[in-house]
Parts: C-alpha cells; structure tokens; sequence
C-alpha cells in the first residue's frame, strides 16, 4: 500500500509507488507531530483506491474525519469504519468481526485489500484496568503496581491471534505507537516503544519516525 512517501516505499517495498505490505503487521511510531497519521491515512486512501475497505480504531481520540478527505480518504460508511472502543479487547474484537464479515460476505473482491489502523498501541487500554472483576469501571484510585505490565499482557495474548487473522483476509494491519526513553542507557539507541517484548516479533515493519522543525 501506498504511503504517500515515495522514499518510505521504496524503503519499505523496493517500490516507489508501493509500500506497505498487505497481510502482515506495521508498526509505525514517533514523536507527537511526526507523521505517524497522515501515513497511516494515505495507507487507507490506498487500499480504497484498491477496491478495498479502511477500519481505524480512534483510541487517541484525535483523529479528524473533516481533515481526513483532504488526504484522499472515503470516509463514507461502507468505505471506511471509524470506532472508538473503550478497551483493547473490544478494539481487537470489533477488529475480527469486521474483517471476518466483510471476507465471508464477498462485500469486496477476494484480492482487494483492507488496511485497519490502530491509533495507538500505546493509548490502548487493556479491560484489567478499565473493569473490576464485576465488570464495572475501575477508580482511578484502585489501581496498583500490576496495571503496569497489563498492556505487555494483553499483546502477549492478543497479537498471535491478530497476526493470524491479518494473513488469512488479507489486512495491513497498522499499529501507530509513542516513542520512550529508556532510563540509563550510556551506549546505543534508548529510544522503545510501549506494549512490551511480543509486538517486536510480530511487526513485519517498524517505521521509527522523527520530527524536525521546518525553515522557511
């Protein structure tokens, strides 16, 4: 799929008109302000473009639906579905049940593509924390010390699942992150991204975004 980015194609596909590969996982991270959405949306308008269907899971609340047409997204219903889910497991669950819906009813040709967007990994709330055992919501308050490794868990548990489900129906599955520092690195790059150890070996491509001012 296009990323409106020749050299980010070309790097990414060996193509300069095509980039990111359709049935796997792309991890796309940054710094506020870097790009990180406005790929992602030229990633759907391509898949569109393609015959096929765009999905983006809004967990920053942040995307524009009014800006997002001037990218060349078709942001009308049946083109594009747009959600705003509470928690991780509702995300990936609205997730399946889309892209399983949309293959086993033929609602687009077999080789059309769907690119579905997760924004962001980081951002994505797993339900442990969200909800008690009662499955009401959590105060604030009431958190502890395991909260911290729930997200860790829940791509540990998730992701297999999720990279199975992107081959079989054929879906570039984007997960937009936020850059870290890790805290006393001397040598090397100290720079991760949230969601722990398991989304590394599952992203087909990690594209590791920097943002620099521009002089006019």
């Amino acid at each position: 799929l296009d990323t409106g980015f020749p050299p980010l194609n070309h790097g990414s596909g060996a193509r300069w008109d095509a980039g990111f590969p359709v049935g796997r996982l792309i991890e796309v991270a940054g710094p506020p302000s870097s790009g990180k959405t406005a790929i992602a949306t030229a990633a759907m308008a391509a898949a569109q473009e393609a015959g096929g269907v765009a999905g983006f899971m809004d967990h920053e609340r942040s995307f524009s639906v009014t800006l997002a047409p001037r990218l060349g997204l078709d942001t009308k219903p049946g083109r594009f579905i747009y959600k705003k889910p509470e928690t991780f497991e509702e995300s990936v669950a609205i997730f399946t049940l889309a892209v399983k819906t949309i293959r086993e009813k033929k609602l687009i040709a077999a080789d059309a593509p769907i690119c579905w967007v997760f924004d962001s990994l980081a951002a994505m709330v797993p339900n442990s924390i969200y909800y008690d055992s009662k499955n009401k919501p959590r105060p604030p308050g009431e958190r502890n010390m395991n909260d911290n490794t729930a997200l860790s868990r829940a791509t540990s548990t998730y992701f297999p699942a999720i990279a199975q489900i992107a081959e079989e129906y054929n879906v570039c599955v984007i997960f937009l992150n936020q850059l870290r520092n890790k805290i006393g690195v001397v040598f090397g790059d100290p720079r991760k991204t949230t969601g722990g150890d398991t989304p590394a070996y599952y992203f087909s491509q990690r594209i590791w975004l920097s943002a620099s001012q521009v002089k006019k």
